[in-house]
């Protein structure tokens, strides 16, 4: 049930702000937008980072609307060390 509102909000929220797209569009387009992980590997071990990939234009007005800043998506590194 908590799904439905949700969806439910994100389109009501577009909407409201002029983008009247229904919630297989939304998905469509923002499907595209994912995580990238690079691994490198070092002398000492494993170096892996994870972030965040660029945003299309419709993608970065679609987060806009919603107030989502993408500036603040979280970057992860990780370093596991060789035995």
């Amino acid at each position: 049930i908590m799904a439905y509102h949700l969806l439910h909000w994100i389109e009501y929220k577009l909407r409201s702000e002029g983008m009247n797209m229904s919630w297989t569009a939304i998905k469509r387009l923002l499907q595209t937008h994912g995580y990238a992980t690079i691994v490198a590997d070092a002398d000492q071990g494993l170096c892996r980072i994870r972030k965040p990939g660029t945003a299309e234009p419709k993608q970065q007005q679609i987060y806009e609307k919603l107030g989502i800043d993408l500036s603040t998506l979280p970057t992860k590194k990780s370093f596991v060390a060789k035995q």
